[in-house]
């Protein structure tokens, strides 16, 4: 799965009407700090299971930390295709 189609599945969950269960859903509709907060946390525990070395964590929890980057990039109306071209102008420097 990419990163674009994540933020797709990302927005459809935040506008399913029908399912307010949705744990997408319901982070989305938190206030900012406590979506960063949690992208924060997610990004420590990458960083706890990279220095324990053991690699199905690891992949586990960065799993997590894209899922969550890309909520707050949903939350603060920025799509992927932004982050991406942005890389793509890096990488041309």
């Amino acid at each position: 799965m990419d990163l674009i189609k994540l933020q797709n599945i990302v927005k459809s969950r935040i506008a399913d009407t029908e399912n307010n269960d949705s744990y997408t859903k319901s982070l989305f509709n938190k206030n900012i700090n406590k979506v960063v907060e949690k992208f924060g946390e997610e990004s420590i525990e990458v960083i706890i299971a990279s220095l324990k070395e053991e690699k199905e964590d690891i992949i586990h929890e960065m799993a997590d930390l894209l899922f969550h980057l890309v909520v707050v990039a949903t939350k603060v109306n920025i799509n992927i295709e932004e982050i991406l071209s942005e890389l793509e102008k890096r990488n041309k420097q």
